[in-house]
């Protein structure tokens, strides 16, 4: 499954949280540790 990409920065409120739905998503999926040690740099 390809993974999401990671933005570095968030150009405003609304996109940050669409990204935040699309982790969560992936965690639903269960496919959220390689993505969710991707985000956590950023967090």
């Amino acid at each position: 499954m390809a993974m999401l990409p990671i933005p570095t920065t968030y150009t405003s409120y609304t996109q940050a949280q669409e990204h935040f739905l699309q982790v969560l998503e992936q965690v639903e999926l269960g496919n959220s540790k390689d993505y969710l040690r991707q985000l956590l740099p950023l967090l």
